[in-house]
């Protein structure tokens, strides 16, 4: 019996749905350990989203714990090494970009940023800002999130805005970024 196209996508709803159910019975140590470590890119997007929406849509009160658990398990390091595993992938690249400008954004006094940057952090940004052109149309979310992530962290301390600047191809890009046009930085995504 061969699948037909209505069968197959059945079923491939019915695993996302799988997945993200799995992923929303986690607790977000487990997330951070076990999801964020997956080959499946599928599982590492859904764990993704479901820590954007723990850490930075809860309660404020819930969202600051779990932020605070998030990066005592390393989750500062654990982003970085998604960006870096999936690197041909814009959807994890959104995902991580808008993780991480949420993450800087709720925060007072930089402390993640300062995290994220020391497992460079700001280099994975960029690269994912070069490996998805901004010209091509497909990519424009990368730049967008990329962007409002370069844009937080860069807001967030001195230290990281001079570490931009010090490093002539990472301020290339994201000047190049900006310049492509008021379809980028217009887009760019700052939630304040």
């Amino acid at each position: 019996h061969v699948a037909t196209k209505r069968e197959t996508e059945s079923l491939d709803q019915t695993e996302e749905m799988a997945i993200y159910h799995h992923v929303c019975r986690h607790s977000i140590l487990e997330l951070c350990t076990e999801d964020l470590m997956s080959d499946d890119w599928t599982l590492v997007d859904y764990a993704l989203y479901r820590l954007n929406e723990v850490c930075c849509k809860d309660s404020e009160k819930r969202s600051t714990s779990n932020r605070i658990r998030f990066v005592k398990a390393g989750g500062h390091a654990l982003l970085v090494g998604v960006m870096k595993k999936f690197v041909q992938s814009p959807d994890i690249q959104v995902s991580a970009c808008r993780l991480i400008q949420r993450f800087v954004e709720h925060e007072n006094k930089g402390a993640f940023a300062e995290l994220l940057t020391s497992v460079h952090g700001l280099d994975c940004i960029v690269k994912a800002m070069q490996q998805f052109p901004s010209t091509d149309e497909e990519n424009g979310e990368v730049h967008e999130y990329a962007c409002g992530a370069l844009v937080a962290l860069v807001c967030s301390s001195d230290k990281i805005a001079q570490r931009l600047v010090a490093n002539p191809g990472h301020l290339r890009i994201f000047l190049l970024s900006i310049r492509a046009g008021n379809k980028v930085i217009g887009k760019c995504r700052i939630m304040n």
